[in-house]
């Protein structure tokens, strides 16, 4: 019997060792402070302050949704967060088997370390190229502009 209840102590201590090493491990989120710039149907404007360094633009999506600004649908995946909807807006797709053509919501920034220099628009008097990673894959910077706009799209393959 004392040999039993030693087991079942020692696994306890063993699964709540586990636990808060694993609990420890998981990514939190960053922290910052998100602002609209800028919004219409169609696009949003984002800066952001207070930055610690590991916050992404989703975490200033998130925060904009904790603080009642906006709306947001996304789905998850092994990518991160993909944005559907936009304050009731929902992105539209039609699919073959070698085309995808519709609207979706695009990022682009300001901060040109994470953008492409071939796909730009002006938002606000400054120049935003198309993000090179996703939303919950950019850092989030002091100073730059996060926009994202319903745009139209179509690729073959």
């Amino acid at each position: 019997m004392k040999r039993k209840i030693i087991s079942f102590i020692s696994l306890t201590l063993l699964l709540i060792s586990v636990s808060t090493f694993l609990f420890a491990c998981i990514a939190t989120p960053g922290t910052l402070k998100a602002k609209i710039e800028s919004s219409s149907e169609d696009q949003i404007v984002i800066s952001v302050s207070d930055v610690d360094g590991k916050a992404t633009v989703f975490d200033a999506l998130q925060y904009l949704i904790d603080n009642g600004k906006i709306t947001c649908e996304y789905t998850e995946s092994e990518y991160g967060a993909y944005i559907t909807s936009i304050n009731g807006k929902k992105e539209s797709v039609t699919s073959t088997s070698n085309s995808s053509e519709g609207y979706s919501w695009m990022l682009y920034t300001t901060d040109k370390e994470n953008s492409y220099e071939a796909d730009t628009i002006t938002v606000l008097d400054r120049v935003c190229g198309s993000s090179s990673v996703g939303v919950s894959s950019l850092i989030a910077k002091e100073g730059e502009l996060y926009v994202l706009i319903y745009k139209h799209f179509s690729y073959t393959w």
